[in-house]
């Protein structure tokens, strides 16, 4: 494969719109959990999604993804 900068970027893309709709799959899911429970938090559950990410960026990333996956349960509106 070329490895130009046109092409990386177009890696990137699709990589991109992938994350994006798992995304949302992720958030729909969330929401539908949220009827089978009282809280959002299940902190055994997030130590055991974090032994798996050895980075501290990704990491970081997704503290964030489940903060507002939290924030989206509490929600009366959809996506």
């Amino acid at each position: 494969m070329n490895e130009t900068l046109e092409n990386i970027r177009s890696q990137i893309d699709q990589l991109d719109d992938e994350i994006i709709q798992l995304l949302a799959k992720r958030f729909i899911l969330c929401k539908k959990t949220s009827k089978f429970k009282k809280q959002a938090e299940d902190l055994e559950r997030e130590k055991k999604i974090f032994t798996k990410i050895s980075s501290p960026y990704i990491q970081h990333i997704y503290r964030e993804i489940i903060f507002q996956a939290k924030q989206f349960q509490g929600k009366e509106d959809d996506f």
